[in-house]
């Protein structure tokens, strides 16, 4: 945690939440597109779609909650985080660089 000059309390953002909120917007701009267009396919096509779907999202949660596939190892480049921050009243501008 870091405290600015003006006791404004800023954190770090992990990346699991930068994560989130681009699926989010995402899903948030694409799904209601989904229902119009579902409606111009046969109902047989739709179903197939969504197990299809479904079925792969599950193999994939599957695959790396078993632990058998290692997503990083020691050659993988290393994260750097940068968080930008400014106070337009007090013209304080605070940069935040943390790596993982």
């Amino acid at each position: 945690m870091n405290l600015l000059s003006d006791n404004a309390l800023i954190q770090e953002a992990p990346s699991e939440y930068i994560v989130a909120t681009i699926v989010a917007i995402s899903v948030f701009l694409v799904a209601p597109h989904l229902v119009p267009f579902s409606w111009r396919l046969p109902r047989r096509l739709v179903r197939q779609i969504i197990v299809i779907i479904g079925a792969v999202s599950v193999l994939i949660i599957t695959v790396f909650a078993s632990g058998s596939v290692r997503v990083f190892d020691q050659l993988h480049p290393r994260r750097l985080f940068i968080l930008h921050s400014e106070d337009v009243r007090g013209r304080l501008l605070s940069q935040l660089v943390g790596a993982s």
